[in-house]
């Protein structure tokens, strides 16, 4: 049985970790436009309703988009459009929910699809958060100035 991980196991790329500052790393995360200009492709389905058809114009303003339509994916994202307005009915199945997740990370439509697929929005790289301790506040002001002569 072949050993290792599963293709999604372990952390997502982050691009701002120790080691990411090696220029062979830094060339393989994309810089996304802020978004994309100009009008959403034709629906690729049978036809789309009302709430399909919105949907899809939002998203092909988004940063993704440009990527989407140099890869051509245009099918998977209409079929995410079509399964997300399903999930979003009350009586949806768990199952159509999980799969609304998993169609998000692929296209890169949250935090982690994003790192997965090493794509950065805007021109701006991202600030280093402040370290923070064990009761989540910033180390620097768990310290305060004690006035007097210190004891040796």
């Amino acid at each position: 049985m072949p050993s290792g991980g599963h293709a999604r196991s372990g952390p997502a790329p982050d691009p701002n970790a120790i080691r990411r500052d090696r220029r062979s790393d830094q060339a393989t995360w994309l810089t996304l436009p802020t978004k994309r200009e100009g009008e959403a492709p034709a629906w690729p389905l049978t036809e789309s309703t009302k709430r399909e058809d919105a949907m899809w114009a939002r998203l092909w303003s988004t940063p993704q988009a440009t990527q989407w339509e140099a890869q051509g994916w245009f099918d998977e994202v209409a079929l995410y459009v079509r399964t997300f307005c399903e999930a979003a009915e009350r009586e949806a199945s768990p199952a159509i929910r999980t799969l609304v997740l998993r169609q998000m990370e692929g296209l890169g439509l949250s935090a982690a699809g994003m790192s997965r697929l090493r794509w950065r929005i805007g021109t701006e790289t991202a600030k280093e958060a402040p370290k923070r301790g064990r009761s989540g506040t910033i180390d620097k002001a768990r310290f305060s100035v004690i006035q007097g002569e210190a004891t040796g």
